[in-house]
């Protein structure tokens, strides 16, 4: 996941190859989801949790070369508004 210094959220899609999960609130960027069970939510940096909805894994061709494809296992899909 990226840092972005704009205030704004985005629909972007920042992955993060070291990752153990990739996270995305745009369900358009994940194939084949499933729904995700259990409490589980991540915490972004001021603190809050975010809902897991649901997970699985997702494909990108570069743009700079179509014959490569980015694989990205353990994609979570999150909810935009903070589990209170």
């Amino acid at each position: 996941m990226g840092a972005n210094s704009d205030s704004k959220a985005s629909s972007s899609l920042f992955p993060d190859s070291g990752a153990s999960f990739h996270v995305t609130n745009n369900s358009q960027n994940i194939q084949q989801t499933s729904p995700f069970e259990g409490p589980d939510q991540i915490f972004i940096g001021n603190g809050q949790g975010l809902n897991i909805s649901a997970s699985r894994h997702s494909n990108f061709v570069s743009p700079f070369s179509p014959n490569v494809k980015l694989i990205l296992k353990n994609m979570l899909l999150v909810s935009q508004s903070p589990r209170t």
